[in-house]
């Protein structure tokens, strides 16, 4: 999901205040409620935070070329020398 738009966050400042002046501890706690809802939402549809950081540290670490990492067997070696 994207985050929260100025305008956004504006409308929600209004809700929760009654004004849209900026406050520190307003934007705080829309934040941890947005990052709340996003969760519960990616939960609902079968995604957890733990399996996304996986799948994204995973797709990093096998994006390299076939050629990279390959460990030959013992009877390969034997035969090179």
């Amino acid at each position: 999901m994207r985050p929260l738009s100025p305008e956004e966050f504006a409308e929600l400042r209004l809700k929760f205040t009654g004004s849209a002046d900026p406050c520190e501890k307003t934007d705080e706690l829309i934040r941890i409620l947005d990052s709340v809802f996003v969760s519960f939402i990616d939960q609902a549809f079968g995604f957890s935070a733990v399996q996304m950081s996986l799948s994204a540290r995973a797709n990093r670490a096998f994006s390299a070329s076939d050629s990279c990492a390959r460990v030959q067997s013992s009877a390969t070696k034997e035969k090179d020398k």
